[in-house]
């Protein structure tokens, strides 16, 4: 996800990929737009590591472009949390207790669409028992898996990314940036747009797999009462011969190549390996 502002303030890109970060550059080197800022999403502990930022950070400088500057979403973790308290005590958000499976049920309900209710039991529980229970998860009083802090918005809507999404989630593992500090995590859909409005962006660019979640993201802000980026999505880009999806790519990472090197040769940044120059990169990129 990509985004820019005017101004003062900035052409974030949320580090993925070439083609969204050159988008970015490019809509940053417009009249007014002249500061660009790189943003890592980095809200779930265990898909960070050290080793990609280092490397997502070295391809950003090795195609030119220069953000003034970097940014991850953990340092807004706390603000996270107030604002999903300011959430809880407007009725907008419940501590529920279904399992990974129980809300995946609840799902195919809403999907069936047959008289039954896809509603958590937890749904309608009072603000203060929420706002207890989201201190017992802050606290390390739950084991993963068994507490989560879920968005109350429309069970029944059309758009299914408003079935009351997860805002909140355990997770026991130690983050690169903020260490043991916290045992639970925002989730990607409740933060990106929050900190989007919190960075003063003005355009939020992303491929068209998160059109749908526009809704969300919109919702989101109008509860708090934030600042509204405008969102725009494009089609993501396809190469003949190269992998550029990230879920093919991490199932061959581990068991089929040795280190990042392997895996820069199988999405594209032989470019950079060969002796094809940067610009023709950039140039690919950016169609």
């Amino acid at each position: 996800m990509c985004v820019a502002t005017r101004h003062t303030h900035a052409c974030t890109c949320a580090c993925a990929h070439a083609r969204t970060r050159a988008r970015t550059t490019q809509l940053a080197q417009l009249p007014g737009l002249a500061r660009a800022t790189c943003r890592y999403d980095d809200t779930n502990p265990e898909a960070e590591n050290e080793v990609y930022i280092r490397s997502q950070a070295d391809n950003v400088a090795w195609m030119g472009w220069k953000p003034v500057r970097v940014t991850h979403s953990s340092d807004y973790f706390d603000e996270l949390y107030e604002l999903a308290i300011k959430l809880i005590k407007k009725g907008k958000a419940y501590v529920c207790h279904q399992t990974k499976e129980q809300m995946e049920a609840s799902r195919e309900i809403a999907r069936a669409r047959d008289g039954r209710s896809p509603n958590s039991p937890w749904r309608d529980r009072p603000v203060e028992e929420s706002l207890r229970e989201f201190e017992v998860m802050k606290s390390g009083g739950y084991e993963t898996g068994k507490a989560t802090l879920r968005l109350k918005i429309d069970m029944t809507s059309v758009n299914p990314t408003l079935w009351d999404p997860v805002a909140y989630r355990i997770k026991y593992v130690p983050h690169p940036m903020t260490g043991s500090k916290w045992c639970i995590y925002p989730s990607y859909d409740y933060s990106h747009c929050i900190i989007d409005s919190l960075e003063h962006i003005d355009y939020s660019l992303c491929t068209l797999e998160f059109e749908v979640r526009r809704d969300l993201y919109y919702w989101v802000l109008e509860q708090l009462d934030l600042y509204r980026p405008y969102v725009w999505e494009f089609a993501r880009l396809n190469i003949t011969h190269y992998m550029l999806s990230k879920r093919k790519i991490l199932k061959i990472v581990r068991p089929c190549t040795r280190g990042s090197t392997c895996v820069r040769a199988l999405v594209g940044v032989p470019e950079r390996c060969s002796s094809r120059p940067r610009p023709r990169v950039c140039s690919v990129a950016c169609r």
